[in-house]
């Protein structure tokens, strides 16, 4: 592992370092993992979005157009962030919307500059239906709020001061009484008002089924009580949500778990990092300044690296993305471990829980390049 360069583009994609007082230092690594309910992602790689939304207690027309928006926003915007899937909404590849805007242009005598380009439908695709049922409760109700009251009475006091004018012979000097106040007493009242408290909750559930390319359903998930409530009263400044924002938050959840049944999705992990080791190379691991750290671990000769050494170099290797080195190197500390007795706090286990994150990780790598 001695002499290389690095210029990984595996699985690994950011690491944050994180310190809390005196706890152990972590980093947080992301990782691509396999979607966990599909196992042929290309017979849905290009999806269209399909959404049918119920609100039964809702008599505004707009409250469905709403819904229906939101959600497949939030959905597509899942898909996109993982960057693997296309999506499209029942518009998508649709000329006609293309040609009414020409025909406006054109009418027009516009020089606008308008260029028109159609690109043909995604042919075939996949379907993703969403069935989404919410009932939507909102008002406001008077509050009861206690506010504690102190009356406080003053007493006249007064006090001497000696005061002087004019000079020479003429000078005169006189005493004088100066009033001044003197808190004397105190009552104490509670006074009780009513506050108007606007409040919106809601509850609902959602149906998410696939159908693949071939016209066959490859996922059905059911996701039931679904909830979201909130509130505005005197001692918030935040005001009640938008509709748009209820439907959002209410799906969100199953949404996501949507995204990554589907999808290979990042996953972000915690690796401890140990602090018993080469202070420089700790540093740099601290400093996120991994190229620089894997030299300065590589440098130290094999026979002098103590096992958190080899531990800290494995996590490097791990945030890189070079699992197989990243693997060699906390079996390599375990086997350290057993003769490196001395100072050192063993019980952080990073080599042992880097042995079992890395074969997961490789794992999945092995079946997100199946799927590639």
């Amino acid at each position: 592992m001695n002499g290389k360069k690095f210029l990984y583009c595996g699985i690994s994609a950011a690491a944050i370092l994180t310190i809390a007082g005196c706890s152990v230092p972590t980093i947080t690594a992301n990782y691509t993992m396999p979607p966990e309910a599909i196992s042929d992602v290309k017979g849905i790689d290009t999806m269209e979005i399909v959404v049918n939304v119920s609100l039964p207690n809702s008599s505004d027309a707009a409250d469905s157009a709403i819904a229906r928006a939101a959600i497949c926003e939030r959905l597509a915007a899942g898909f996109g962030r993982e960057g693997f899937f296309r999506t499209t909404d029942p518009v998508w590849g649709n000329p006609a919307g293309a040609d009414a805007l020409a025909s406006l242009v054109k009418s027009k005598n516009s020089r606008h500059g308008y260029a028109r380009l159609v690109t043909p439908p995604v042919t075939p695709r996949a379907r993703i239906e969403l069935n989404f049922k919410a009932d939507v409760t909102s008002g406001e109700r008077n509050q009861i709020v206690d506010t504690k009251l102190t009356k406080v009475f003053y007493r006249v006091a007064y006090r001497k001061q000696e005061i002087t004018w004019g000079s020479g012979e003429r000078k005169n000097r006189e005493t004088i009484q100066i009033p001044y106040s003197v808190p004397d007493r105190s009552e104490k009242s509670v006074a009780r008002s009513k506050i108007k408290q606007y409040w919106i909750n809601a509850r609902g559930a959602l149906e998410a089924k696939v159908i693949d390319k071939n016209g066959k359903v490859v996922y059905q998930k059911r996701f039931d009580n679904l909830s979201v409530a909130a509130q505005c009263d005197h001692s918030s400044l935040k005001a009640v949500p938008t509709k748009a924002s209820v439907f959002s938050a209410l799906s969100k959840d199953a949404i996501a778990a949507i995204v990554k049944d589907l999808s290979p999705h990042k996953e972000s992990k915690q690796i401890k990092i140990n602090k018993d080791g080469d202070k420089r190379g700790f540093y740099l691991l601290q400093a996120l300044a991994f190229s620089e750290a894997v030299s300065t671990f590589e440098n130290i000769d094999e026979k002098k690296r103590t096992f958190a050494d080899w531990e800290n170099l494995g996590v490097t290797y791990e945030v890189l993305g070079a699992y197989e080195d990243a693997q060699k190197c906390y079996e390599t500390a375990l086997k350290v471990k057993k003769e490196d007795k001395g100072m050192f706090d063993y019980d952080k286990k990073i080599a042992e829980d880097g042995l079992v994150r890395i074969k997961a990780v490789i794992a999945a790598r092995e079946k997100l390049d199946k799927i590639k």
